[in-house]
This record gives C-alpha cells, structure tokens and sequence, in this order.
C-alpha cells in the first residue's frame, strides 16, 4: 500500500471535464458480470484474476464501511470499467486527466493529473486504467479506494466531498474493522 498511495492521492473524480475518457467509456457497449456480481467493462480482455482482485479490493470497501456504520451496498450495484491505460515511469498505470480541482498542485503536470483510477459519480462508475502488468494486491488498493468514494457518495455526501480532492500525505481510507 504505501508503495502506491502516491498514485492513489492523485485520483481525481467527475469534477474534471474529460471528454475524451467518458467518451471512451460510452463507447463501451458490452458489459460482463463478475462471479460476485459486479458489473465490467473493459476495452481490454481482463483476466480473471484482474476480475477477482478489483472484487476483493470493492469487498473491503463495502466491510470497512458497515464497520464504520455506513449502510451496506451490495457488490452488485457497482461497475467497473477498464480503460486502456499510460505506463508510467515507476511501472504503474495511470489515466492522464485535465487537472481541475489540482490546478497549481503538486500534482499538476501542465494542466494534466495521472490518476491511477477515479470514481465518476455523473457515470455512478469505478474508472480504472490498465497497462503493462499490475499485481492483484495493486488492483485490490486501487479498487478499494474507488469504492470508498462511491460509498462516501451513496452514504455521506458530507465526507464525500471532504475527501473528494486529495492532497499530499492525506489519507481517507476507512479503518480495518476491530
């Protein structure tokens, strides 16, 4: 995990105007059910493994926020879609995004952010970018993170929009249960 929580603070959410992403996601046209009940779409061919990973990653998420008092989501009512994805220099994944909310950040490269997965709250969709290879347990964080702000959506728009935009060092996650 903290190997990628640089990656992971720089998720950013609908609040960007990106075209060219969201068109990309309604070009998608097939859609495929996890064996959990999620629903997929890629413009990739995904591994089961990939599937089983983003599935734990959204289980955590779900756990973690009955724990912390949060009415359950069903598995079911989330949807993932796999983008095609940069490499990065440090060999993870990432979607180049206009910078919105990260203008004159830190993570602000000329106007663009590289996020490594972003919930759409306008597309009620977990966006996540693939490329090269990304280990499961990299997939399960990101996947987790993702559901979290789709859970602070549905269930407290207060810290929703409190965690909405991340800044360096901070960290939203919910805690383990006890």
């Amino acid at each position: 995990m903290k190997r990628i929580l640089p990656l992971i603070l720089l998720v950013l959410l609908h609040a960007c105007n990106n075209d060219e992403i969201e068109s990309r996601i309604k070009r998608l046209q097939d859609s495929d059910v996890s064996t959990g009940g999620v629903i997929i779409r890629s413009e990739l061919p995904i591994a089961y493994n990939t599937r089983q990973a983003v599935e734990m990653g959204i289980s955590r998420a779900i756990v973690k926020s009955v724990c912390a008092g949060y009415q359950v989501l069903p598995l079911s009512g989330f949807h993932v879609v796999f983008l095609k994805g940069l490499l990065g220099t440090d060999g993870y994944p990432y979607l180049e995004l206009d910078a919105g909310d990260y203008k004159g950040s830190e993570y602000d490269k000329n106007g663009k952010i590289h996020a490594a997965g972003e919930y759409r709250s306008n597309l009620d969709m977990l966006v996540i970018p693939l490329a090269g290879h990304q280990t499961e347990h990299y997939l399960e964080d990101i996947a987790e993170h993702e559901a979290t702000h789709r859970i602070y959506f549905m269930r407290d728009r207060v810290r929703f929009e409190a965690t909405r935009v991340h800044r360096a060092g901070e960290v939203f996650l919910m805690a383990d249960c006890p």
